[in-house]
Order: C-alpha cells, then structure tokens, then sequence
C-alpha cells in the first residue's frame, strides 16, 4: 500500500534527531494499547490516544457521530 503521510517522532527518547514512520495503513492508532501501531509507554497516554484515518475526498462522516 501506498505511503499517504508521515509523521515525525522527536523526543529525548529517540536515536536520532527524528525518526519517520510512513502512514500506509488507512488508520493508524498511537496509545498505550498492544494493538497501536506506535506504541508509547507512560500514564499520560490514552490507551488510544490519537486514531488517525484516511478520508478520501467523496467520504461521508457524520461530525456529530460519537467516537468509538
């Protein structure tokens, strides 16, 4: 699948300067959680703390719907 963004991880923790992770999933899920995709320890972070999704133009989401 193709890469349709990334991000930038900086911190302390990190080896280098930043490190890319490449979004090619259409969610990708950063959280405490075994099932994130980038996992980030520590009590001040959600289980799931940020869910980022694909949305192609022509989608339809609902922006009073609750999240889940």
């Amino acid at each position: 699948m193709p890469v349709w963004g990334r991000l930038l991880a900086v911190g302390a923790k990190e080896t280098s300067a930043y490190r890319v992770l490449e979004l090619r999933l259409p969610e990708f899920l950063v959280g405490r959680k075994d099932t994130c995709n980038e996992r980030i320890a520590g009590q001040i972070v959600s289980s799931v703390h940020v869910r980022l999704t694909l949305a192609r133009r022509g989608d339809n989401y609902d922006d009073d719907a609750p999240l889940l």
